[in-house]
């Protein structure tokens, strides 16, 4: 049995395929067309099916009442006549370098006078060294016989799902839809490895959106050849439905199919479900709930901070105008007394977070967006997905890291200074009622009911970003942890860990970087009495004028207690002032790009 291919049939394929190839002029295909249409226009309705399935030799066969490539002296519209034809060869008329076999057929194909073919595109072909008649029966140019030479591909064909026409008819696919008709590339090259899912997607929609909805896809998507893509799962040649026991995708078969990339794969790890559907309760309703979830948290926290947010700039800039703010970056010139705000190994501990958050976001973000061109740009800058995935592992235990040193921090200062106000008082990073007030005070001083609150050394939005590295830590970092390492994480659980882990791991990122690069920008750098850049962070002092401004409690009680002098400082030297301003603002800008960037792409891609 031969299985015949109708290149007619497989343009229709190829050209739904072809939104991330370069474009390429519409005007000499709608010439053809209109050419064409003319030529046609008095066949029969009945005739015009090109791709009529022929059920005796189950193969896709031309209609020989409306074969447009017949020959006929007399009617064809493509013979030569060197009087009329715009496309008479002539010495301006340049062919394309091509095997010799070919040449005869591209004098035409290549000038437009038949369907259009580019002869450099078949140059680079693996078929480069064939001839033409080698693919193509001069008979029945139109249709090739790949089985003449890949015999045990066109076996396997025949036995798998894609050689069974089902309800869907003449829409089985054949060999040129899943490898084009002449840009026949290699299978284990990265060009083939770039658009065959893609090409798959054109039967298996809903399957393809599931996969580069996880990190298969997008990773892929992303360059990374090592990340599965379609054919790696299921049989290229003869996929099977997961029922049939020969399947690669059978429960029998999971375990080994999944060990082709995870050598430790067992049966925990099979119950992965690497096609969930997050939005179908039906589907995956775990999954569905715990994303829910995280959006209802998502929406809550972004709610209540944006409103905060434009009550505090409006209140803020009308301050401003009236000069009720100290002067946030006064010059030590002036002889300003100074303030000690945070430790050296605070503000060195802050910068070692900045750059690990900024890392994680610059090489999160690209998976989490994985089909946005901005995505895929931010991807090659960092040398592509494997670069990536370094990277955020070693910003990931950075941030573990991190973490334990200043749990062992606080426990330490605790021991030695016995001091319960690091868990209870004015000092603490606990919240307490005070906090309510704080934010009471504050929204009455929005809505110009009150001064400027009184507040302590930690007010209520420092707690919450305080407590927030906790949970995302947790959040974030366990389940990134879960991801990073599948195969121990199936060892000790189900496998549908895996895709709650996935949920989890990508929306609550969605929400650290997205409250840090705007309401956390804007508490400490981008509101007005703040602006253009508030480097206390940095140098870990501040002036004793705005200090008696914003943190009017503690500075009562230092007063109250005679520790006001233990805390005045020189100012900050000059070098250091410049530093910290140009890395802030690096990456302020850094992070208001990426933010915007994200935003725009949620509201534009559909």
């Amino acid at each position: 049995m031969r299985y015949l291919v109708s290149d007619n049939k497989s343009a229709l394929f190829h050209h739904q395929n072809q939104q991330n190839s370069p474009k390429r002029s519409a005007i000499p295909f709608l010439i053809l067309l209109v050419l064409s249409g003319a030529v046609f226009a008095g066949e029969s309705e009945e005739s015009t099916d090109f791709f009529t399935l022929d059920e005796s030799e189950e193969s896709f066969t031309l209609d020989d009442e409306s074969d447009p490539f017949s020959l006929d002296d007399s009617s064809d519209p493509f013979a030569l006549d060197d009087s009329s034809d715009p496309f008479a060869l002539d010495d301006t008329n340049e062919t394309v370098p091509v095997h010799p076999g070919k040449q005869a057929c591209m004098n035409c194909h290549a000038l437009r006078k038949l369907p259009l073919i580019d002869g450099a595109i078949l140059a680079g072909s693996v078929h480069a060294d064939q001839s033409c008649d080698g693919c193509h029966e001069a008979a029945m140019p139109a249709e090739t016989n790949c089985s003449l030479c890949h015999r045990s591909s066109n076996k396997a064909l025949l036995r798998g799902a894609h050689s069974q026409k089902g309800e869907r008819g003449a829409d089985v696919p054949n060999c040129v839809n899943c490898h084009d008709s002449h840009n026949v590339v290699r299978t284990e090259s990265a060009a083939f490895a770039e658009v065959i899912s893609e090409r798959c997607a054109v039967c298996h929609e809903e399957r393809y959106d599931s996969y580069m909805d996880r990190f298969h896809g997008k990773a892929a998507k992303l360059g990374m050849l090592k990340a599965p893509r379609c054919q790696d799962c299921h049989s290229p040649h003869s996929p099977l439905p997961q029922s049939n026991p020969e399947s690669r995708v059978s429960r029998d078969n999971l375990v080994s199919t999944c060990g082709q990339c995870h050598e430790n794969a067992n049966e925990n790890f099979t119950k992965f479900d690497p096609h969930p559907q997050p939005d179908n309760k039906d589907r995956s309703p775990l999954i569905y709930y715990i994303k829910l979830a995280m959006e209802a948290l998502i929406i809550g926290v972004f709610g209540f901070f944006t409103i905060h947010t434009i009550l505090w700039l409006q209140r803020s800039a009308v301050a401003s105008l009236r000069n009720e703010f100290p002067n946030v970056q006064p010059t030590s010139a002036r002889g300003e007394q100074w303030v000690r705000r945070f430790s050296a190994f605070d503000s060195l501990m802050h910068v070692i977070v900045i750059i690990s958050f900024m890392l994680l976001a610059m090489t999160g973000l690209p998976l989490l967006y994985a089909t946005e061109p901005a995505a895929q740009f931010l991807a090659e800058l960092l040398g592509g997905q494997p670069w990536m995935r370094r990277i955020h592992l070693v910003c990931g235990a950075i941030t573990f890291g991190y973490l334990f040193i200043h749990l062992v921090a606080v426990f330490l200062r605790f021991v030695n200074t016995r001091d319960i106000r690091l868990f209870y008082g004015s000092d603490s990073l606990v919240p307490s009622l005070q906090d309510l007030r704080d934010f009471s005070n504050n929204l009455a001083w929005f809505f110009y009911q009150k001064p400027y609150p009184k507040l302590g050394r930690w007010t209520y939005w420092e707690k919450f970003d305080y407590w927030a590295v906790f949970w995302g830590v947790g959040m974030i970092g366990i389940s990134g942890a879960m991801l990073a390492y599948p195969d121990i994480t199936a060892r000790l659980l189900p496998g549908q860990v895996l895709n709650v882990a996935a949920v989890i791991h990508g929306e609550e990122a969605l929400l650290a970087v997205g409250f840090i690069f705007v309401f956390h920008f804007f508490h400490n750098h981008l509101r007005p009495e703040n602006f253009p850049m508030d480097t206390t962070i940095f140098t870990g002092r501040l002036t004793l004028e705005r200090f008696k401004h914003e943190r009017s409690t503690q500075y009562e009680e230092l007063v109250a207690e005679g520790k006001l002098e233990e805390m005045l400082v020189p100012p900050p030297p000059r070098e250091l002032v410049i530093t910290a301003t140009i890395f802030g603002w690096l990456v302020v800008s850094i992070g208001l790009v990426l933010i915007i960037t994200v935003f725009w792409t949620m509201l534009t891609s559909s």
